[in-house]
């Protein structure tokens, strides 16, 4: 498979099947994700989206399960439900998937971010399902906090990124999408503690780990590129960042 491009389902599942047998170079196995990726992303097919991919380095991944995460899909409800300017659309859409009992799908994401020159601590909480339509495409919502990384150092929480991202055939633009700044409500300052929490507590327990082989020629997963003493998010060697002051002055 040598082509730049995937052009139709002929050439997708050539594709797909030459990742899977993972009998190429790992150069190879990296170009062809990309291009993959491409296709998939510009179909709305699977998990991947512009807004977690460019830029994004994520080196820490979780999944969740509907049935013991109870307590994080309560948390982001109420959270979302605290934002009185999310459109009435957006938020019952978001109720919904939260809401979905079957089909619901929930990941953390935890990424070193690089906006032209700045850099972030990030971590993304994301919701979806498989739709009913078309079950290889997803209907997802994303909030994404961002902590500014400056002379090596994390800041504390400068802003949630939101996007509201159903299923609509032939769209390819989120329904709605947003950039909350402080002074942050205390849910979702709240929420914030609670998937730093997460990074902590679980970055040992292998049931709640996200490890899917193709993340290793994905060129949006890896270590960590920034050498960190302290951290928001789970280091090897370092100190975890306290969040009470940091809180206090945004309310």
């Amino acid at each position: 498979m040598t082509t730049s491009r995937i052009t139709d389902e002929t050439s997708y599942q050539k594709t797909l099947s030459s990742l899977s047998k993972q009998d190429k170079p790992p150069r190879v196995l990296c170009f062809l994700m990309n291009i993959l990726e491409s296709y998939r992303q510009a179909r709305k097919m699977g998990w991947s989206r512009a807004w977690n991919k460019y830029g994004m380095r994520t080196f820490q991944s979780f999944k969740l399960d509907r049935h013991n995460d109870t307590a994080l899909m309560q948390h982001t409800e109420k959270s979302l439900q605290s934002e009185s300017n999310i459109p009435n659309d957006a938020l019952v859409f978001m109720q919904n998937i939260l809401h979905e009992s079957e089909h619901l799908m929930g990941f953390i994401f935890i990424s070193e971010y690089t906006e032209k020159t700045d850099l972030y601590e990030s971590v993304t909480l994301s919701f979806g399902s498989k739709t009913k339509d078309n079950p290889r495409s997803r209907e997802r919502f994303d909030i994404i906090f961002d902590c500014p990384i400056i002379n090596n150092q994390p800041e504390p929480l400068s802003r949630i990124r939101l996007y509201v991202d159903p299923y609509r055939d032939g769209e390819k633009k989120p329904l709605y999408q947003c950039c909350l700044t402080p002074p942050l409500s205390t849910e979702f300052l709240s929420l914030f503690e609670h998937l730093c929490d997460c990074s902590w507590q679980w970055h040992g327990k292998q049931e709640k780990l996200w490890d899917h082989w193709t993340s290793h020629y994905i060129d949006y997963f890896g270590d960590r590129h920034i050498k960190l003493q302290s951290s928001h998010f789970y280091l090897n060697t370092g100190e975890r960042m306290s969040h009470k002051t940091e809180h206090h002055s945004q309310v």
